[in-house]
């Protein structure tokens, strides 16, 4: 992801309910499109989905520990 339109922030703390994130420790992606990142730092997984198709996940219920 090196190149314009590689990536894009998907979300960001402060803006997606109970999101937290202030360095991640790992990142997946399910078959549901559903990101998960961790954060050791507060012993936490969240779940990401962007459920309204607008390309981000920080809208109301899209983002949760």
């Amino acid at each position: 992801m090196q190149d314009l339109d590689e990536g894009h922030v998907c979300s960001r703390p402060g803006k997606a309910a109970n999101l937290k994130i202030k360095a991640s420790n790992g990142i997946h992606q399910d078959v549901s499109d559903a990101v998960y990142v961790s954060h050791a730092g507060l012993d936490a997984v969240y779940r990401t989905i962007d459920l309204n198709n607008d390309g981000d996940a920080m809208n109301a219920g899209e983002a949760r520990p």
